[in-house]
């Protein structure tokens, strides 16, 4: 699957809910990557809350398969 199939655009900011849906995979198996490093989250400045960008989902999966 592309970024294009997917809906994903690269320069979006997606929530840790959305970025597990897209990526097809578990919220907890979604943290497990992170902890790993190899998907990136980013944080709001004003709330400090997770965010993933488009690029590094394409990325995460262009490397995962």
């Amino acid at each position: 699957m592309t970024a294009k199939e997917l809906g994903i655009n690269p320069a979006g900011r997606y929530s840790r809910k959305e970025t597990a849906r897209l990526m097809g995979i578990s919220l907890m198996t979604l943290q497990r990557r992170v902890w790993a490093g190899f998907i990136l989250p980013r944080r709001h400045k004003c709330n400090n809350r997770p965010y993933f960008t488009g690029a590094e989902i394409v990325r995460c999966l262009n490397e995962a398969w």
